[in-house]
């Protein structure tokens, strides 16, 4: 999957053309404008294409939808290797987990680790692997694009290991999309630190499609 088919690159960059040369009022032009963009950049990078171009020249858009913002520079980030990517303060808000993660911060130790860890465990987790800063962040996601972000955020930051078990949480919490989920987490058992595979390209535009 080095190269995405050029029939479906094709039409995202027709999408893309087409919010361009719309007229619709303002606050819903935007938001139309930033979801073609933020799918037609991803489909680049995917490809192989010239994607940095046109962030150069609309990033801005991008700033109309956090959500947008932060899942596209991730995956631009983790896919083609793009130097911006969003901060860790801006994953929580955008996950909405930043109060979340404080409180289980706050409520930490020992004692209160064995009843945190149950969900996990109940989700097939081997918990006696999981560290503190990783039981905060598995505990926080409230829904399926919360888990996302947070996983995109642990592969951005080279954390192969928290993100596969985002993805394993995620296949047995939300079931819906536990096939994607699951796809991801097996692409991701085969991935050493420091490469991905086309395999785990291909499940992380799955998961983005879906939600974007």
């Amino acid at each position: 999957m080095d190269k995405l088919d050029e029939e479906v690159l094709k039409e995202f960059g027709e999408i893309w053309r087409i919010a361009l040369e719309s007229r619709r009022p303002i606050r819903g032009y935007l938001s139309t404008l930033a979801s073609a963009l933020a799918e037609h950049l991803v489909a680049l990078a995917l490809s192989g294409g010239d994607w940095r171009g046109l962030l150069e020249k609309y990033h801005f858009l991008l700033d109309f939808d956090p959500r947008f913002k932060v899942a596209t520079l991730y995956m631009l980030n983790i896919l083609a290797g793009c130097k911006e990517k969003p901060s860790d303060e801006e994953a929580y808000s955008v996950a909405r987990v930043m109060e979340r993660v404080k409180r289980l911060k706050e409520k930490w130790s020992e004692e209160s680790r064995s009843l945190m860890i149950i969900p996990l465990k109940d989700r097939g987790v081997v918990v006696e692997e999981v560290k503190g800063k990783e039981l905060w962040e598995l505990l926080s996601p409230s829904g399926s694009l919360s888990r996302f972000i947070l996983l995109l955020k642990a592969l951005s930051n080279g954390d192969y290991r928290l993100a596969k078990l985002h993805a394993l949480v995620g296949r047995s919490e939300i079931l819906t999309l536990s096939g994607l989920f699951g796809e991801l987490a097996e692409a991701l058992e085969e991935c050493e630190e420091g490469g991905l595979t086309d395999r785990v390209k291909l499940a992380l535009a799955k998961l983005y499609y879906h939600h974007f």
